[in-house]
């Protein structure tokens, strides 16, 4: 069964405090892990959600 999952790594936190949001993809026990390009600080990402929250400046 296939499932995708967006994800923000905390473990890489640049200078402005932003991290970046990486999308998973399950398949058969295997995992690919695809970096969006996308950053936010960590109160702009709803984690249980997977997506930003309205409050992040250019929602």
């Amino acid at each position: 069964m296939n499932e995708i999952n967006f994800r923000q790594k905390t473990s890489k936190l640049d200078k402005s405090d932003k991290a970046p949001i990486f999308l998973e993809f399950y398949h058969d026990a295997q995992v690919l892990v695809y970096a969006t390009g996308e950053k936010c600080q960590l109160s702009e990402w709803d984690a249980e959600k997977q997506k930003f929250r309205r409050s992040m400046a250019g929602y």
